[in-house]
């Protein structure tokens, strides 16, 4: 899990995917977005305040860097 941790530390979201033998652990691959991004939301009006609240978090982050 350690390592799980340490990969994605950088993202909000970030599924690590690793696989593991008797002596080894693999990385394999970082998906940002569940389902390919396509997945469905219960409701428009839900998807609407997932996209509402990471557009405030990236204009949050925007307007604190010095350019």
């Amino acid at each position: 899990m350690e390592v799980a941790r340490v990969l994605s530390s950088d993202f909000e979201h970030a599924r690590i995917d690793l696989y593991a033998t008797a002596d080894q652990i693999f990385f394999t691959e970082i998906t940002h977005y569940s389902s390919s991004g396509f997945e469905k939301f219960s409701s428009y009006e839900v998807d609407l305040l997932g996209v509402q609240k990471w557009l405030k978090k990236k204009l949050n982050t925007f307007s604190t860097k010095k350019l």
